[in-house]
């Protein structure tokens, strides 16, 4: 029993590792980088779980599990905003890049006028 629940720990922390790596990679990027750490952040409680699995530690993958859970709900209402977020606000992408005071400037130019 020993021999299978350290394998099944190593087969869990695999995932859990390559799930923080994945979101450490998405955090790079300025467009992802909010999802990106939450991503990774996410899988930390879940490599813990592994381990908990690993150690045969009762305590450390119930715990672990839990706050995974919690941050998958978590996880899924943030990117949910964001998404929608994005959506509603209705930018576009020329006024993103102009600097504010580029364009209360020419604001006040035409008022002038």
């Amino acid at each position: 029993m020993s021999v299978v629940l350290t394998l099944l720990g190593i087969v869990l922390l695999l995932p859990a590792l390559a799930g923080i790596g994945l979101g450490v990679y998405a955090a790079i990027d300025p467009k992802t980088r909010k999802l990106g750490t939450l991503f990774a952040l996410w899988w930390v409680p879940g490599a813990a779980a592994a381990i908990g699995v690993l150690i045969q530690d009762l305590v450390t993958f119930t715990v672990a599990l839990v706050c995974f859970a919690v941050g998958g709900i978590v996880f899924f209402f943030k990117s949910w905003s964001v998404r929608k977020g994005r959506t509603l606000r209705g930018h576009n992408a020329r006024s993103d890049k102009i600097p504010q005071t580029a364009r209360t400037a020419g604001k006040r130019r035409r008022s002038a006028s």
